[in-house]
């Protein structure tokens, strides 16, 4: 953790294994640099990913049933250094928010950092499902956070994914950057 410039703002990702963050963070890159696998827990650690030279992505492992304790204590080590400004808490939309959800969103907020939700996997659910989901998201305990719905109609088309791109980048440095150090067609320019 030594060695990053705190000077450059971090957008975190954090959600129960295998909800999908790996995939949403190569999504939003428009590269694939995040490994992903079926299998959950396969993020270990937390990975960094540069973008422009102006935004770093965090990903970090997932918690619940794979988590380990030392991941968490791993996350919450990241964020005491002051370098996140905001993070994205994705929540599987087939289970919907759960209590190990609002743990991380404690954390998150006695940390400081606000964060949006953010619904994915919203393909393999029916309508009536969705419409539940979104009812326990509004009654889902939050100061900061707004909820962004993802589903794979959205994402074949990228306007889901390009909402929570400029949302991050709102979040980040208020009007939104359209500078070509930071984003190229289909994603963030991460070179």
């Amino acid at each position: 953790m030594k060695g990053l410039d705190l000077k450059v703002p971090e957008w975190m990702f954090v959600g129960r294994c295998n909800t999908g963050k790996s995939t949403l963070i190569n999504s939003l890159l428009g590269e694939d640099l995040a490994r992903v696998k079926a299998v959950a827990g396969y993020t270990p650690c937390i990975n960094v990913y540069n973008v422009g030279g102006i935004l770093r992505i965090v990903d970090t492992p997932g918690y619940g049933v794979k988590g380990r304790a030392w991941q968490g204590e791993l996350v919450e080590q990241w964020l005491q250094r002051g370098g996140v400004l905001g993070a994205n808490v994705i929540v599987d939309s087939r289970r919907g928010p759960l209590e190990c959800d609002e743990a991380v969103v404690s954390m998150l907020e006695r940390s400081g950092v606000g964060w949006d939700g953010v619904l994915s996997k919203g393909d393999v659910i029916n309508d009536q499902r969705v419409r539940e989901v979104i009812k326990e998201v509004d009654e889902f305990p939050s100061k900061f956070g707004k909820w962004l719905c993802l589903d794979g109609r959205d994402g074949k088309l990228g306007g889901g994914v390009s909402r929570l791109r400029y949302r991050v980048l709102e979040r980040c440095f208020g009007d939104v950057l359209l500078h070509p150090k930071v984003i190229k067609k289909g994603g963030f320019n991460c070179r």
